[in-house]
């Protein structure tokens, strides 16, 4: 395959750190070690993320089938209650 037939894209809605953060869950289905320090703010940006992105029941239910999820569940209960009561 011919890499510089490649579209390319820009990422615009989202900072570097928390893109790097969603493509490690994407292709790992974990969440990268973060530092305690940041984990909040992390978390933040990771659900302003989903919100964004998961636009659709059915990108949703396959998020909802991940560790990432059961870990945000457990972390952030009543946000991951909000988000989702958004979607119905």
């Amino acid at each position: 395959m011919n890499e510089s037939k490649k579209k390319k894209f820009k990422i615009i809605d989202m900072e570097a750190s928390v893109f790097e953060v969603v493509l490690h869950f994407i292709y790992n289905d974990t969440l990268p070690e973060i530092d305690k320090d940041a984990d909040a703010v992390m978390t933040q940006h990771l659900l302003v993320a989903a919100d964004r992105h998961l636009a659709s029941p059915e990108a949703l239910k396959s998020a909802m089938e991940t560790d990432g999820f059961e870990h945000l569940l457990q972390s952030c209960p009543s946000v991951v209650k909000d988000i989702i009561s958004t979607m119905i």
